[in-house]
C-alpha cells in the first residue's frame, strides 16, 4: 500500500465548558487531523496532544504543550515538514515500515502516530472490514460496544461537581474518573464518595504528587477506589513503585508511559498494575498493541484512554478497546460531552449506560465545511 496524499490541519476545537486538570484549564481542544489517500481509499485520522492556545489573539497558531513535549503546532510541523514527505509514495507493507522510516528522528510520538494511523485506516478502507478486525485479526462481531467511564475535571465548586455526576448517574453511568490536584482532593472525594457510594471511582493525579504525599495516599487507599492513576511524576518510575507497595488500591501508569521500553521498565519495578494506553501518546496503534501484549503476558492489565477527541480520534480510540482484553473500563470520552461543535455525524453515543457503540469510518460522515471553520492551519503533502 502506498500513501498518495495528505490534507493536514491544525484545528482548535471550542469546548462547552473548561476543561480543568493539574495541568491547567483549557477553553479549546487543539487537534492535527490527516485525510489520507490511497488507491481505492481513503481515511480520516487524529492526533490529539491536548495543547492550549497561547493567545488566539497575538499568537493564533501557537499552543503550548501541556500533557506532555509536544504541542499540535509541533505535531502538525512534523508532519508536513518531516514525517509526510517521507511516507510519502513509499511502499508500506505493514504498519510497522512506517516506525523504521521514522526511526532516525526522536521522540515526537503525537506527530508519529497520525502517520502511522493512517496506514491503519486506509488498509481497513482497502479491505472493506473494520478497523478492529485489522488489529485484533478477529471478526468481532458479537460485541456491541466497549465500556466507559465518565471523565470530571476540576469543577469551580463542589456543589457544581456533585450536579454534574448526578446527572451522569442518573443516565445509568456507574463507572467514573475524577480529576484531582492538591487542593482538591481529600474533601471532593469524600463528598463524592457519600453521595454515591455505589460509584467505582478512579482519582486521576496527572503527575502532580510527590512521595512526601504518602499520608494522602494512604487515606485516599481507604476510599475503595478503582485505581490511582498517574500519581507521581512522569519520569518517576522508582517512586511509583515505592507507593505501589504501599498501597491496596492499584496504581495506573498514563504519561510515564510512552515507549514500549517504558512499560518494559514500569513492568521490571513493579511500577504499576495498570497502563492506560493512548495511541497518541505511545506513537500509533502498532505500539499500542505491544504494549497491550506485554501487559497481558505479565500480569497486567490495561485500558485505552483518550484525549478528548473530535468523533475522529474517538471512533479510534473505540476500535483499539474492541481489540484489547481488560477487565476496567476505558477512559474514552463522548465530543458531544465536551465539544460545542461536532465534526462527525452521526454522534457517537452509549447505546446503553456505559457502553459506546462502534463506528467504522464507513458509517461516519466527516462535516468538511465544520473543519474549515474551526482550522488554525491547513498543508496538502503529495
Amino acid at each position: 500500500m502506498k500513501i498518495r496524499r495528505l490534507d493536514v490541519y491544525h484545528i482548535r476545537i471550542p469546548l462547552i465548558s473548561p476543561w480543568k486538570t493539574a495541568y491547567g484549564v483549557e477553553d479549546t481542544v487543539d487537534s492535527v487531523l490527516a485525510k489520507a489517500y490511497a488507491d481505492n481509499a481513503e481515511a480520516w485520522v487524529e492526533t490529539c496532544p491536548l495543547s492550549k492556545p497561547r493567545s488566539p489573539i497575538t499568537s493564533p497558531q501557537t499552543d503550548e504543550p501541556l500533557y506532555s513535549t509536544e504541542s499540535a503546532e509541533s505535531a502538525y510541523r512534523n508532519i508536513i515538514d518531516l514525517y509526510g514527505p517521507i511516507i510519502i509514495g513509499e511502499a508500506l507493507e505493514n504498519a510497522e515500515r512506517i516506525p523504521s522510516l521514522l526511526n532516525s528522528f526522536k521522540g515526537n510520538c503525537f506527530a508519529k502516530a497520525g502517520i502511522e494511523q493512517c496506514w491503519w485506516a486506509l488498509t481497513a478502507a482497502q479491505r472493506k472490514i473494520p478497523l478492529r478486525q485489522l488489529i485484533s485479526g478477529n471478526d468481532i462481531r458479537n460485541e456491541k460496544g466497549v465500556q466507559i467511564r465518565s471523565a470530571f475535571g476540576i469543577t469551580d465548586s463542589i456543589d457544581i461537581l456533585l450536579k454534574k455526576i448526578g446527572h451522569a448517574v442518573s443516565t445509568g453511568i456507574q463507572d467514573i474518573k475524577l480529576k484531582i490536584k492538591r487542593g482538591w482532593d481529600s474533601d471532593v472525594l469524600k463528598e463524592v464518595t457519600d453521595a454515591f457510594p455505589n460509584l467505582k471511582i478512579t482519582v486521576d493525579c496527572n503527575g502532580g504528587y510527590s512521595l512526601d504525599d504518602l499520608a494522602f495516599f494512604k487515606r485516599i487507599d481507604t476510599c475503595c477506589l478503582e485505581m490511582i492513576e498517574q500519581p507521581l511524576p512522569q519520569a518517576d518510575l522508582n517512586n511509583h513503585a515505592i507507593l505501589r507497595k504501599e498501597l491496596e488500591t492499584p496504581v495506573c501508569l498514563d504519561e510515564s508511559i510512552v515507549y514500549v521500553a517504558d512499560a518494559e521498565h514500569a513492568i521490571t519495578l513493579k511500577s504499576c498494575q495498570i497502563i492506560n494506553i493512548k495511541i497518541g501518546r505511545v506513537g500509533g496503534i502498532s505500539h499500542a498493541v505491544k504494549i497491550h501484549d506485554l501487559c497481558q503476558k505479565n500480569g497486567l492489565d490495561c485500558l485505552v484512554g483518550g484525549m478528548i477527541e473530535s468523533g475522529i480520534g474517538t471512533a479510534f480510540n473505540i476500535e483499539l478497546a474492541a481489540a484489547f482484553n481488560n477487565k476496567f473500563a476505558h477512559g474514552i470520552t463522548l465530543p458531544a460531552d465536551y465539544h460545542k461543535i461536532e465534526l462527525t455525524a452521526p454522534s457517537l453515543s452509549c447505546f446503553k449506560p456505559g457502553i459506546i457503540e462502534f463506528k467504522n469510518q464507513s458509517e461516519m460522515a466527516v462535516n468538511e465545511n465544520v473543519i474549515s471553520d474551526i482550522t488554525v492551519s491547513k498543508q496538502v503533502i503529495e
